[in-house]
């Protein structure tokens, strides 16, 4: 067993679906020439996930990554790098007065994956705000 080979044919065929379509949306064509798997049965597993809201479709039909991929990685709980970030963000936003974004690319677009809203209302002097930023770009 390889690592794009569980046994499972199926599901590694299905896997290789949803992983071809982050990369953007891809008509029945390009999934089979980017995945290697027979047009029937990339048509019949593309169709089955988009049953199961795993697939949806773009308004040209083009086969994209549905809602349920969202949720499912919503569930799966709190991205390790929010988490160690929240600290920064906060003394950022604290130092500033502003709002602090992280931002995430993913292969898509760049999203923002955490923003702290503004807690302060006054901007502190100028060296204090350059000496916060320092420390965080140090750390």
């Amino acid at each position: 067993m390889d690592k794009k080979n569980s046994g499972v044919g199926v599901l590694d065929k299905a896997v290789g679906i949803l992983a071809t379509l982050e990369s953007g949306p891809h008509s029945l064509a390009e999934l089979v020439a980017a995945t290697g798997i027979a047009r029937p049965t990339a048509h019949r597993l593309a169709v089955a996930l988009e049953f199961h809201r795993l697939v949806a479709r773009d308004l040209n039909g083009r086969f994209i990554l549905g809602p349920r991929s969202a949720e499912l990685a919503a569930a799966a709980g709190e991205d390790r790098l929010i988490a160690a970030a929240a600290p920064a963000l906060a003394a950022l936003r604290d130092a500033t007065g502003e709002s602090a974004q992280l931002p995430q690319e993913n292969r898509r677009s760049s999203i923002v994956a955490k923003e702290i809203s503004v807690s302060v209302l006054q901007l502190p002097n100028v060296s204090q705000v350059f000496a916060t930023l320092s420390l965080l770009v140090h750390h």
